[in-house]
């Protein structure tokens, strides 16, 4: 992200609104997203997230102090990486080196623990482990993993089963989307009756 740095400041400094700067190293090359973008040039932005430092100004002729700020990670490469590490996929030295950096923000820890431990239950068969796991983060500080253990133990019956038997759905959801795939070829051309025909002989010809 520092290459970008140069541009962005002198931009700013002219009075380029920053949602246009983005718009601009996009088509430069940056894949980022806009929050982490705003996020980085909070010290010069243009009021987009509640930060509006005036009195900033580049300083020419200046060497440009050290940048300690993390580089950007697009949200989808960081996704890429926590889904081969839980999966157990060997990462390259520039994702081992993201991981190791997110693994040392703790909120970050929780949360890859929590899901870690989650995925294992979910695919196994004891329901005892589920409760264990909702009782060691139940005080947990991330809204979002509080919400999830909200909504298993509301619908606790339901996921329990999901782990003590080993039955699906997945026939009867197949069926649904090969009579929503007929019933779009069809779509404005034939009645209920032309639908019912088909599937019917489509069962029988092809089952």
């Amino acid at each position: 992200m520092s290459k970008y740095d140069t541009y962005v400041e002198q931009e700013a400094a002219n009075g380029k609104a920053l949602s246009a700067i983005f718009h601009e190293i996009c088509s430069m090359g940056f894949s980022g997203s806009q929050t982490p973008f705003y996020d980085h040039y909070k010290y010069l932005s243009d009021g987009h997230r509640g930060f509006r430092p005036k009195s900033w100004k580049p300083e020419h002729g200046k060497e440009r102090p050290k940048d300690d700020r993390s580089g950007l990670v697009p949200v989808k490469a960081i996704s890429s990486i926590i889904d081969k590490s839980m999966k157990g996929y060997e990462l390259d030295d520039n994702q081992k080196r993201t991981f190791r950096v997110l693994m040392g923000l703790d909120w970050f820890n929780e949360m890859y623990g929590a899901m870690v431990g989650f995925c294992s239950i979910i695919k196994g068969c004891d329901t005892t482990a589920l409760v264990r796991w909702m009782k060691q983060y139940w005080h947990t500080g991330i809204d979002s993993l509080k919400t999830f253990i909200i909504g298993i133990r509301k619908d606790y019956q339901a996921v329990r089963n999901t782990i003590r038997l080993n039955v699906t759905n997945g026939i009867t959801e197949g069926y649904v989307n090969k009579l929503k795939a007929v019933k779009r070829m069809m779509y404005g051309r034939a009645g209920i009756k032309l639908l019912k025909r088909k599937l019917v002989l489509e069962h029988v010809l092809f089952n």
